[in-house]
């Protein structure tokens, strides 16, 4: 394991029980979507490349958000 996963691993022993579920569930959330994303780069990439026809063809309109 690598120094600075041992350090981060050591500051979340630090709080209480309920705070370390809820660091674990954040942890296991990210590394799930860290697969989801790893594994939807074509579908990805198509929604862009829709999303770039569609600005460059007028069919976009700014929002404020």
């Amino acid at each position: 394991m690598i120094l600075e996963l041992k350090e981060v691993i050591s500051e979340v022993k630090q709080p209480d029980n309920e705070e370390q579920k809820q660091n674990a569930m954040l942890l296991e959330d990210e590394i799930k979507w860290d697969d989801t994303l790893g594994n939807s780069q074509s579908e990805l990439s198509n929604l862009a490349e829709e999303a770039l026809r569609e600005y460059n063809a007028g069919k976009t309109k700014q929002a404020d958000w």
